[in-house]
């Protein structure tokens, strides 16, 4: 076993799978691969078979950023939410309410998103809209003055400005934390570098909030630096995060930039443990990145259990070729999640077959989640949502490679970070008293 594997194989547990996928501290930027619409994806969208769900039914709208700059990631989320209604509708539809997803490509354009937004509230009354646009901020106002609950929020920080936000994980004000504390409790290091994409600003704005979070759990910063996409190396920075004496290394750029930084490092001599920001499904081949660390929102999407057997089910019977796609991974869960959320929402509202599923009662059902809800497994935690408090979690589950496979690590038990105040970002001050939030317990406040 190598020393990169070593530091991490002491506290993970291995289940052989297939690859995954992940955002960077909020913000997912696989801007090389990102600009392709969505192709080689089977769908058969909202099947309604004969004798299933026939009463009113649930129209939803999913607005996706599924081309542009971070489409790569995005583009898993559509077919899966597609593969998810069709899945319902086959096995009784929303408490008997078939469900209809009408998914708009924003094309990670404001102005195109604000219209996609405006026509689903006044010309297709949606109940709910999925939210996995990464312009969202753009139309939030015009969803929540309609009372339109938003299910998902990308990249933004609307979990934690938005009542009318409805996370099936951590709330994203804790985007960096998942990454510090997987550091803090899964390896021995303490010292990290950081390269950051330059094509955002935003990316540079998270590396600092990086700085402040890995003090929290124990973490320096010792390096960073902003990198190019289209640099021809990396080299120079390999060297001072060297000489800066890291141990750890987190690339906030594309999947495929962290590849070529990793094997241009080692060649430099300086091997250290990477922290996968946005995870591709090669890396577990790529010998850099055994023992690689990566935190995940919602259960690794290569698990296979209870929690996923629908989630494989549906896709293997409506989106058949999706997992071929070389981004399909922990967007696709996410996507899924959303679902199930709303799902268990209009489930515990139980709206007659006559009534029609408003946004009222979609919200209805939310507040009043059943105890203990984690959507069946696939959410760290308890999900619990209190009309006019936001909400406030910290949990994350944490995937690694070992042998040359990836692996869900910590035990399979998600870790969880120290909660701030709700309603504010992440670098705001701990609650009082400072305490580690534990999953499935009620949020101080």
């Amino acid at each position: 076993m190598t020393r990169r594997a070593a530091e991490f194989a002491h506290r993970t547990d291995i289940t052989r799978k297939r690859g995954a996928h992940h955002r960077w501290m909020g913000v997912a930027v696989a801007l090389a691969m990102a600009s392709a619409p969505l192709v080689g994806i089977d769908l058969v969208a909202n099947a309604v078979p004969a004798g299933a769900a026939t009463a009113t039914p649930v129209v939803v709208a999913d607005i996706c950023s599924c081309t542009g700059p971070q489409g790569a990631q995005a583009q898993q989320t559509t077919p899966t939410l597609q593969a998810w209604a069709s899945w319902e509708n086959a096995h009784g539809g929303l408490n008997g309410h078939p469900v209809k997803v009408i998914a708009t490509d924003d094309t990670t354009n404001p102005t195109v998103s604000v219209t996609a937004v405006q026509k689903a509230i006044n010309s297709e009354h949606v109940a709910a809209i999925f939210d996995n646009s990464n312009v969202d901020t753009a139309w939030v106002k015009i969803a929540t003055s309609a009372n339109v609950p938003i299910i998902g929020a990308a990249d933004s920080n609307l979990s934690y400005n938005s009542l009318d936000t409805f996370s099936p994980g951590p709330t994203l004000n804790y985007g960096d934390t998942g990454q510090q504390i997987g550091i803090a409790r899964l390896t021995n290091l303490r010292k990290e570098a950081i390269f950051y994409c330059v094509e955002a600003a935003v990316c540079q704005s998270e590396t600092a909030l990086d700085g402040i979070v890995g003090k929290r759990y124990g973490v320096k910063v010792v390096y960073t630096s902003g990198i190019s996409f289209s640099a021809p190396s990396y080299d120079a920075q390999c060297i001072a995060a060297k000489q800066a004496g890291a141990d750890v290394l987190e690339i906030g750029d594309a999947s495929v930039v962290a590849e070529k930084a990793a094997t241009e490092c080692a060649a430099q001599g300086w091997s250290p443990i990477e922290v996968a920001a946005a995870v591709s499904s090669n890396m577990n081949t790529d010998p850099q990145f055994e023992g690689m660390l990566a935190s995940q929102q919602e259960i690794p999407y290569f698990v296979h259990n209870a929690a996923t057997k629908d989630f494989w089910s549906a896709l293997d019977k409506y989106a058949p070729t999706l997992h071929l796609s070389p981004n399909f991974g922990e967007q696709s869960i996410i996507g899924w999640a959303e679902g199930v959320l709303l799902q268990d929402a209009v489930k515990s509202a139980a709206p007659s077959s006559g009534t029609a599923v408003t946004p009222a009662v979609v919200k209805k059902g939310l507040y009043h989640l059943p105890a203990g809800d984690n959507l069946g497994g696939i959410a760290p935690q308890a999900i619990h949502f209190t009309k006019g408090v936001y909400a406030n979690r910290s949990c994350w589950f944490y995937i690694s490679v070992k042998n040359s496979q990836f692996i869900w690590g910590a035990n399979k038990k998600p870790l969880c970070g120290y909660l701030a105040k709700p309603g504010s970002n992440e670098g705001s001050l701990f609650l009082s008293p400072k305490k580690e939030y534990e999953p499935g317990e009620t949020p101080s406040k």
